[in-house]
């Protein structure tokens, strides 16, 4: 990867330059690597990873900036890191183990139907990439990735294990989302 020390031939930016470079930013710095068309972008691996992105992201643009849940993450968050990104890795994890422990947990824990509950009133769907060789997350596994998450970052929301939960504590997580929920 280059790095650009004074604007390339007098021009500053970010972003795709035809098919031969990439300009980004990291930090102050610019830097500059070749395009590469990606091998399979509809591989069963890009397409699942694609569908764990698709569920984390989709749950945080249901909670209100103002919520408690967002003023938890934030306060343990890095500052220059939007709150938002910073729980999606907490959610799906790097390479993807914490949304995978969290999907095999959810197959035996035994308050399903509470995250199903706040899921509807969210209106939370299923979601699956097209493509992908793997099941649908419903909106209710969302709901369980994202309170175990909390739990994992020991936010006071989320004072035990999503699996352990009851049905009011999971209603007092939904809570903690505010009016962006749907409430």
């Amino acid at each position: 990867m280059a790095q650009v020390v004074l604007p390339f031939l007098g021009v500053q930016g970010w972003g795709k330059f035809g098919h031969a470079a990439i300009y980004t930013r990291w930090g102050s710095k610019t830097t500059v690597k070749p395009w590469k068309k990606p091998h399979d972008p509809k591989s069963p691996k890009q397409c699942r990873d694609r569908t764990y992105l698709m569920a984390a992201s989709g749950f945080t643009s249901y909670v209100a900036i103002s919520s408690l849940l967002a003023a938890q993450i934030r306060e343990v968050c890095c500052p220059d890191v939007p709150w938002q990104a910073y729980f999606i890795g907490w959610m799906i994890g790097y390479w993807n183990h914490a949304i995978e422990e969290s999907l095999t947990a959810w197959d035996t824990a035994g308050n399903q139907e509470a995250f199903n509950s706040v899921a509807g009133k969210m209106g939370l769907g299923d979601k699956k990439h097209p493509g992908a060789e793997i099941d649908p997350i419903t909106g209710g596994e969302v709901v369980f990735i994202a309170a175990r998450a909390a739990y994992r970052m020991e936010l006071p929301i989320a004072p035990i294990d999503a699996q352990d939960m009851s049905f009011d504590q999971v209603d007092a997580f939904h809570e903690s989302l505010g009016a962006g929920s749907g409430l």
